[in-house]
């Protein structure tokens, strides 16, 4: 056996990687059934018998009869004379006898041509009646060029143009020109084959190529505008690179077509092996705007494949997301990131055909894609129907048609990610931008009428959690102060009214649940509190803040809280913050602009239930924020102190907050709110509390008070202690060596 090197499989142009597939298809074919190939960095290695491909090629290869009767400029037009006579000159070859197949097909479908003319076919039934009569060495040409769906439609995959042609490029004809180059008549012309055939396997140009059409397949060769320092330079092609190419494309057939009619009826384009919609999410130099007929997915593999299981890969063509073929490009992405694939595939190149240099296409490789089994991707599973029922529905407003683009970019976004870092931050967007989504829905009149709000699972939340947690992520966002207080925030739930129990995400969003207990969504005049999405999220808090105080919220009652009464605001529930991420927050250490993203995101779940889970202590010293610290040991209610040590959270009647405090803290004026949490302390019998003051924010510490953190842990710093001692802090002392008691 002997490996031979096919340079530059991938990476150069979309020809050559078709051309290395094709020489695989034909030796295997044709000659050694038992080779075996790999690819090896950008080569593709081929471990056959044949010890010399180029000699094999020239002298043994038998062509595959390739013809688009339906195509004008094919050969068998009443006006084809010139493709006719490439196609004479074929069969009367002096190398016919390696064209006996096609000369056999010629014949058949001539007389078939006859009949079509004289009966006036149209293309869908001249199709069938082509497959009918043509050898089966012609079915694959014809399986990759035009699909036949159920419905009777005809489907044009991508990577053939429009049936076998792109524009006025017929690519049978091309084909048969390119054969008569190749196949030799004399010595002269055998040396000339045996150069083009060197250059190709080798990926070099020593032998001076031929002036024809290569189409889209090879952006740098094709003769567009621009190509040369003179304008447009001729289009250039290697004739074996065209003759490979060609039989490479024949391993895409339509096996699969019939399976993915009905979503190929979506978009005909896609209703092949690995060929999906075009997009630009991605695709780095793509644009929304830009005009593309579809994409190709080039399946590629790192170990050893006979030629049974690289064609298995092709026949199945297997390709799904959640139980569907993926037909679009994001769908793609999340089917290889989760093993959605045949177990064979390494990696896939990305090929777009897209509109550029005029109306000519060009197939850019628009990315290079590893099969992974990225468990975090079972997130967007959760979430992604509203969206995609969203987009079906044909013409939105520019806001939503732009939310739902940035949803689509963000979607492939996360499934290409590749460090652990790297997908914790576009898990972040991706979840941003759906409830961005959701907001421009909510502003659109119209769309609002016609499209339910997204229904949230109960204890979706927790599902988020464990898919964390399993893909070890969890850890190290419990220790971002920006995604737990993101999380406590996102959590809140409180008694808004007397009869109705409400999350933050009913406050900020037009939508709450229906009343007849179907947990079906309904859309609202307006939400709650206004301008979330809009204005900074600590001013839109601390107004949910004051909204608490006039509607003077209570405690829900849960399985891990403890239900007491308060003589005062008894504030929300929700996922417990470490009580330093908050007081570094407040001080302004962590990020605005991160919890806010991560607000957003969280968003998206629903946080009812026990979330005890998650880790309560950081390990960082609690430096305090006095007027934060003063307020919060009144957030959840501070009973008198018991033998000059801190209160025990079981105390009757212990005071809380009041509606004048909140109210003079939500209006800007601290230092008020202060003294008054000072007089209210002094009732509980905290006698030696003195004032504080405070430079943060007055809307960050109100959203501060938000979240449910164990506040108590510094109470034991002003039992008949002055205030000033929350300035003065050990180095020692840290989160988890406080009181955690709720």
């Amino acid at each position: 056996m002997t490996q031979h090197h096919f340079v530059a499989a991938r990476g150069r142009n979309l020809q050559r990687s078709l051309a290395a597939l094709g020489l695989v298809r034909v030796l295997a074919e044709q000659r050694d059934p038992p080779l075996r190939c790999r690819i090896d960095g950008t080569d593709l290695v081929i471990d056959t018998d044949v010890d010399d491909l180029v000699g094999w090629l020239v002298d043994e290869y038998r062509p595959r009869p390739v013809l688009s009767p339906w195509n004008g400029g094919s050969g068998f037009g009443a006006n084809d004379k010139n493709q006719r006579s490439n196609i004479d000159a074929l069969l009367n070859h002096p190398a016919r006898s390696r064209l006996a197949t096609m000369t056999w097909a010629v014949d058949r479908i001539d007389r078939l041509m006859e009949r079509s003319h004289a009966g006036g076919w149209e293309k869908q039934y001249l199709i069938r009646e082509v497959k009918n009569v043509c050898p089966d060495e012609m079915l694959p040409w014809l399986n990759s060029a035009v699909v036949v769906l159920s419905s009777g439609e005809l489907a044009f995959p991508p990577l053939l143009g429009s049936g076998g042609n792109d524009g006025r490029l017929d690519f049978s004809s091309n084909y048969h020109q390119r054969l008569l180059d190749v196949l030799p008549t004399d010595e002269k012309s055998r040396n000339t084959s045996v150069a083009w055939a060197a250059d190709a396997i080798v990926g070099a140009s020593r032998q001076k190529l031929v002036k024809a059409a290569v189409g889209q397949f090879d952006p740098g060769t094709a003769g567009t505008p621009n190509t040369s320092t003179f304008g447009a330079a001729p289009a250039m092609v290697n004739p074996w690179l065209f003759v490979l190419m060609v039989e490479g494309s024949t391993l895409f057939e339509a096996a699969p077509a019939r399976r993915i009619s009905a979503q190929a009826s979506v978009n005909k384009g896609a209703a092949m092996t690995f060929m999906t919609r075009g997009a630009s999410a991605g695709f780095a130099s793509g644009a929304d705007a830009e005009d593309t007929r579809g994409e190709v997915w080039l399946p590629w593999w790192t170990h050893w494949l006979g030629w049974p299981a690289v064609k298995r890969i092709f026949v199945e063509g297997r390709a799904t997301w959640r139980g569907k073929t993926a037909t679009r490009s994001g769908d793609m992405y999340l089917a290889v990131g989760t093993r959605g694939v045949s177990a064979s595939i390494s990696e896939f190149d990305r090929f777009s055909f897209v509109q550029r240099n005029g109306l000519a296409y060009s197939a850019v490789r628009a990315d290079v894609v590893g099969v992974a089994n990225e468990g975090l991707l079972r997130i967007v599973a959760m979430v992604e129907d509203w969206p995609q029922r969203l987009a079906g529905r044909g013409a939105a407003s520019n806001s939503v048609a732009l939310q739902l683009r940035r949803f689509d970019r963000t979607r492939v976004d996360l499934a290409r990610a590749r460090s652990a870092g790297e997908r914790r931050t576009r898990l972040c967007a991706f979840l941003k931008s759906l409830t961005h989504l959701e907001l421009a829905v909510s502003r659109s009149g119209s769309l609002k009428e016609a499209v339910r709000p997204r229904g949230v699972s109960r204890g979706s939340g927790e599902a988020l959690l464990d898919i964390l947690r399993q893909t070890r992520q969890l850890e190290a966002l419990e220790a971002s102060p920006a995604f737990r207080i993101a999380l406590g925030l996102a959590s809140v739930r409180m008694q808004w009214t007397d009869d109705r129990w409400i999350g933050i995400r009913e406050l900020l969003l037009p939508v709450t649940a229906t009343r007849t207990g179907s947990h079906r969504p309904e859309w609202t005049a307006s939400s709650e509190i206004t301008g979330f999405g809009f204005r900074p999220l600590n001013d839109v808090l601390a107004e949910v803040v004051a909204g608490l105080a006039v509607k003077g919220g209570a405690v829900e009652s849960n399985e891990s809280m403890i239900r007491r009464s308060v003589d005062g605001l008894a504030m929300p529930t929700g996922v417990p913050v470490p009580l330093a991420h908050l007081h570094r927050f407040v001080r302004g250490d962590v990020s605005m602009a991160d919890v806010a993203a991560w607000f957003d995101a969280l968003l998206v779940f629903d946080w009812s239930g026990d979330h005890s889970g998650l880790t309560s202590t950081v390990k960082e010293p609690l430096v305090p924020e006095p007027a934060l610290g003063l307020l919060g040991l009144l957030r959840n209610g501070l009973g008198a102190p018991k033998s000059g040590s801190a209160v025990e959270p079981g105390d009757d009647a212990p005071k809380g907050l009041t509606v004048d405090i909140v109210g003079s803290l939500t209006s800007g004026h601290v230092e008020r709110s202060v003294t008054l949490a000072r007089q209210r302390l002094h009732e509980v019998g905290y006698t030696g509390v003195t004032s504080v003051s405070s430079r943060c924010p007055p809307s960050a510490i109100a959203a501060c008070l938000l979240p449910w953190a164990p506040h108590h842990a510094l109470s034991e710093r002003f039992v008949f202690k002055p205030a000033e001692l929350l300035d003065s802090i050990a180095d020692s002392d840290t989160e988890s060596e406080l009181s955690h008691g709720q």
